[in-house]
């Protein structure tokens, strides 16, 4: 592609970027062509902390959706941040992508032609606020498309681990960040593990239905259950 990409990364020492094995079958450098984007993920965790969500807009360019799923998170794991400036005459967008034209990547090793640090992750995301180039929502805070019971987040947990079933950590994670969700994933994890791959996928895509807002009748059957003993304790 013609123009600049960029690469975000918590690192600032890296000075070639070399291909690594990826979920999409393939090793690939990663990039996109949006600033703030790289930023955001340079600001490393998964969406169990923060959701991502981008929209496009018919006058100007896509605006990204930040939101910070856990109190005090993004304060309490603050952080320099590095985006990388990469030429982008090799690298180019593919189909298997959940960004859209929103990421690009290249099979060939690429030299940074620029370093641009920020000096915290946190204050970089208020910036970018206050720029216009991204929304941020700041604990409690959420935008009305992520519901107050946090049922989302077992569609995430699920394709996470869809693209990588071999490492279950992911669950484990969601456990010890929401302790009442425990059984749902335990139940959600078995269920997953006699799947094949593209069962896996659309079962996860199955969990959450963004249009509306709602849960999986399953994850709701589940979470049901869990008050009910909470309740009888």
């Amino acid at each position: 592609m013609e123009g600049f990409v960029y690469h975000g990364s918590p690192r600032g020492d890296i000075e070639i970027f070399k291909p690594r094995e990826s979920t999409q079958k393939g090793e690939f450098v990663y990039a996109t062509d949006k600033f703030e984007l790289a930023g955001i993920f340079g600001f490393k965790m998964t969406n169990l902390e923060r959701s991502i969500c981008i929209f496009s807009t018919n006058t100007k360019a896509p605006l990204v959706f930040v939101t910070e799923r856990m109190k005090d998170y993004f304060k309490n794991n603050d952080k320099p941040v590095y985006i990388y400036k990469l030429d982008g005459k090799d690298f180019e967008y593919f189909e298997e992508n959940s960004w859209g034209k929103s990421e690009v990547r290249t099979s060939k090793a690429v030299k940074p032609l620029e370093i641009i640090k920020f000096e915290s992750g946190l204050e970089m995301l208020k910036q970018f606020d206050k720029e216009g180039k991204i929304k941020l929502f700041l604990y409690p805070e959420k935008p009305n498309y992520i519901p107050e019971n946090d049922y989302d987040l077992f569609y995430c947990v699920a394709k996470i681990y869809a693209f990588n079933p071999s490492n279950p950590r992911i669950f484990e994670r969601m456990k010890n960040n929401y302790p009442h969700f425990s059984d749902a994933c335990d139940a959600l994890k078995a269920k997953m593990d006699k799947m094949n791959e593209r069962e896996m996928m659309g079962y996860a895509e199955s969990l959450y239905d963004w249009k509306t807002h709602q849960v999986s009748k399953e994850v709701y059957g589940l979470m049901k259950t869990t008050k009910e003993k909470e309740n009888n304790k």
